[in-house]
């Protein structure tokens, strides 16, 4: 109610943009569990973690980097006009949803070796850092104080899952394709939340850098995979 029931409506149309990374995250996570516990006691599970993450990273982060891109065309499309500016809302939230999904991915670690009480507590971390940057944030910025919390409290899940999950499974989780995937989707969130002249220019630029970035890992990943399949089969 701090925001008016037009701003909260507007940030709920918002919101189901994003959906999109999590329904890709919900399709891979569900096949990602059986194989990881399948494949728990295997010597090489580093290395299977490390190449199934570089390419289930790179999806996210193309889908984000296409979502914030056509942010714009997807509220005109999808929404009434009346919720046209739910748009300005929906990169900041991408972001969120992105982190939201690399933080699902680490979670992983914790199945596998049983250890579902740090999964709560990475969460329970998340939610109070988003409890408490919405205190302080909404008041001050309305709606986008609730979408940068929401992106600060999976970061920091993120981030936390990160650490303590490689004291179970050590894997490589690449934070330099990390950083640069990150540089370049809040760029890009940037670029669209300020307006900049040009932005279709930038934008298309940056998308292109995305897609030619994380394009070889996942066909390595796609690789992988069938090879794992016909060694199954056979």
């Amino acid at each position: 109610e701090v925001c008016g029931d037009d701003v909260n409506g507007l940030f709920a149309a918002a919101y189901k943009i994003p959906t999109v990374i999590t329904l890709l995250t919900t399709i891979f996570i569900e096949a990602w569990h059986f194989s990881a516990v399948n494949d728990a006691d295997n010597n090489d599970r580093g290395s299977f973690f490390s190449t199934v993450f570089k390419s289930y990273m790179g999806i996210i982060f193309m889908a984000a980097s296409g979502l914030i891109a056509f942010s714009k065309i997807c509220t005109i499309i999808l929404f009434a006009d009346s919720y046209y500016d739910a748009w300005q809302y929906m990169p900041t939230l991408i972001l969120a949803t992105t982190f939201s999904a690399l933080t699902t991915f680490m979670g992983s670690v914790y199945l596998v070796k049983k250890k579902s009480v740090m999964s709560f507590l990475t969460a329970m971390t998340g939610a109070i850092v988003n409890l408490a940057l919405s205190f302080v944030l909404i008041p001050r910025i309305g709606a986008h104080g609730a979408a940068l919390a929401a992106a600060a409290s999976y970061f920091v899940s993120f981030a936390l899952r990160t650490f303590t999950a490689q004291k179970f499974v050590r894997f490589d989780f690449h934070p330099e394709k990390l950083a640069i995937n990150t540089a370049l989707v809040g760029v890009q969130a940037w670029i669209m939340i300020a307006e900049l002249p040009h932005w279709i220019v930038y934008q298309a630029l940056l998308l292109t850098a995305v897609l030619i970035f994380n394009g070889k890992p996942i066909l390595d990943g796609i690789w992988l995979a069938l090879k794992k399949y016909r060694m199954q089969k056979s």
